[in-house]
């Protein structure tokens, strides 16, 4: 009898563990659509910040940017131009939103959206420590 219950008391846990789970899914599905638009979204910024940030070392140039910091703005706007290249063929290849299909396909991807967030979010941060290093 006490193994019967132990059992049965793995099983519910296998169960409510199964649960969570799919409510897990479902919930990634409901959300995609919005992830999908933020991730847009960050890189549209992220496209008009490096821009600026290009216009602004053109303006500069002839202050005289030394060979460190020259070196240093090159590699973080490389990182960034493919962080960026790397999304957008992310988000051209999952452009089709809206089906429950695509939704759910594109749920079980959430694990590379958030490092190709990620990714920008280093990018970003790269772009920002040269930036201030250039402008002091």
């Amino acid at each position: 009898m006490g193994a019967s219950v132990i059992a049965f008391i793995g099983l519910t846990g296998q169960v409510l563990q199964g649960c969570r789970y799919i409510q897990t899914i479902l919930n990634d599905i409901d959300d995609v659509a919005d992830d999908f638009r933020n991730l847009k979204t960050e890189v549209n910024l992220f496209e008009l910040t490096i821009e600026g940030f290009k216009r602004a070392l053109v303006d500069i140039a002839d202050s005289g940017i030394s060979q460190d910091q020259t070196a240093a703005v090159q590699i973080a706007l490389d990182y960034a131009d493919e962080a960026v290249s790397d999304v957008l063929k992310f988000i051209a290849k999952h452009k089709k939103l809206g089906s429950k299909w695509s939704n759910t396909r594109l749920a079980f991807t959430k694990d590379k959206c958030a490092k190709y967030s990620s990714r920008m979010g280093r990018a970003k941060s790269y772009i920002s420590a040269v930036q201030a290093g250039v402008l002091l």
